[in-house]
């Protein structure tokens, strides 16, 4: 995963608490597009139909959360062993190319 990945993993889940109370018809559809772009950007592909064909991003579930929160809570907790592997690897390495420095 790129940087970025994370600053939109953190503007997703941020998101729903920065909601004003009031707006208007066009600021959810701006905001609308915005988090389905952006979810589009995470997976890599254009998943606008397949995840939002039928509830948009903006969608207040059950639990009170956006849609798209929980969309990015099921990408992250998928990613998360990966994200630990590679972290770990890079640690390998970098304690493999450092460790006749100390």
């Amino acid at each position: 995963m790129e940087p970025k990945t994370y600053e939109i993993v953190d503007s997703v889940e941020k998101l729903h608490e920065a909601l004003p109370e009031q707006h208007s018809m066009d600021d959810l559809v701006k905001l609308n597009d915005e988090m389905e772009e952006k979810i589009c950007y995470l997976l890599g592909y254009n998943a606008r139909q397949s995840l939002f064909g039928m509830i948009s991003a903006t969608s207040i579930m059950a639990d009170g959360k956006l849609f798209v929160v929980t969309v990015v809570d099921v990408i992250t907790k998928n990613i998360a062993p990966v994200v630990k592997k590679r972290v770990e690897a890079m640690a390998a390495a970098v304690e493999k190319h450092t460790a006749k420095y100390e």
